[in-house]
């Protein structure tokens, strides 16, 4: 025979399960809120560790020699003044520096809206000049080069070029750098003309070479560009830039643009003037993604003045 309860009564049983069921409740959301704590301390902590990756001193007690190359290139920006603007896109300013946002194009983009990009907040382009072949070696202008080029001035976008290179020997480096001038044909850049030194694939033609063997051919590139009116720089990886080459030997012909993906900051440590920070931007005016960069620039100097060249 069933019992009959008020609705404001409950039998004994059912209390003491209500009351198992709250205190197991209560533990559960105890442990989260433990592991969201450890969790919190874990992020400050790492946080705290690596804020001066931009600006690292070696301790006192470890005896460090240093390179002509990082005495004279010491990475002097500060993690803690990195932050995302409203659109996720870095920013980096602090009493001396500040940074101006870029992307990199070339045919792969394809037609680009340069007006919306400029009103969507870019503030230069870097354009792909052309390429050697990685396999056959021929130099070929880029498809879209004098399209973004010319696009890219109308919106009076300040402009550099890249020019993804595959010389072997100093001779080849030459070549190139003098295909880029010709190319160029005198064109005023604001920016300067990056040797982009990666490689292709395992059979590409650079892949054999060594560390001395490239920044030579990269030195003689560089010196080429030297000789011209326009700034020469590298592009490469933070992982080229530490392992693939000599930059004590190039340290006086160019300034650094390196790409690092899935960092806070770059993982090099180094001086350099442009970060890429993305290969998978996604920007109004570009149909495509499209790599995202920061060039940083002293604060007594502008975009357009932040590197030597006669225009």
């Amino acid at each position: 025979m069933k019992k009959g309860y008020s609705k404001h009564q409950k039998p004994h049983h059912q209390a003491k399960r209500n009351k198992r069921r709250h205190v197991q409740k209560r533990r559960r959301r105890m442990s989260v809120r433990r592991i969201l704590f450890v969790i919190v301390l874990l992020v400050v902590f790492l946080f705290v560790k690596n804020r001066n990756t931009f600006n690292q001193e070696p301790d006192s007690d470890v005896q460090y020699a240093k390179t002509p190359y990082e005495i004279a290139y010491a990475n002097p920006y500060q993690l803690h003044h990195l932050r995302n603007d409203k659109n996720g896109r870095y920013i980096y300013e602090d009493n001396n520096f500040r940074s101006f946002f870029g992307v990199d194009v070339s045919v792969h983009q394809g037609s680009i809206d340069y007006e919306t990009l400029k009103a969507q907040g870019v503030d230069f382009v870097m354009i792909r000049l052309g390429y050697r072949g990685y396999h056959h070696g021929n130099m070929v202008v880029d498809e879209n080069f004098e399209e973004n080029y010319r696009k890219a001035r109308k919106a009076n976008l300040p402009v550099g070029v890249y020019f993804f290179s595959q010389a072997v020997n100093e001779e080849e480096g030459v070549e190139e750098a003098k295909f880029v001038l010709d190319t160029l044909s005198n064109r005023a850049l604001q920016l300067p003309i990056a040797m982009d030194l990666e490689y292709a694939d395992e059979k590409d033609r650079v892949h054999e070479l060594d560390r001395l063997k490239r920044s030579s051919v990269a030195k003689s590139f560089l010196d080429t560009i030297a000789k011209s009116k326009y700034h020469g720089m590298i592009y490469t990886s933070a992982s080229w830039l530490e392992t693939e080459l000599d930059l004590d030997l190039l340290q006086d012909t160019c300034s650094v643009w390196v790409a690092s993906y899935g960092y806070f900051f770059p993982s090099y440590d180094k001086m350099y003037s442009i970060w890429q920070y993305s290969n998978q931007g996604r920007i109004m005016g570009i149909d495509t993604i499209v790599d995202f960069n920061i060039l940083i620039v002293p604060k007594n100097k502008t975009l357009e003045t932040m590197f030597d060249r006669s225009v």
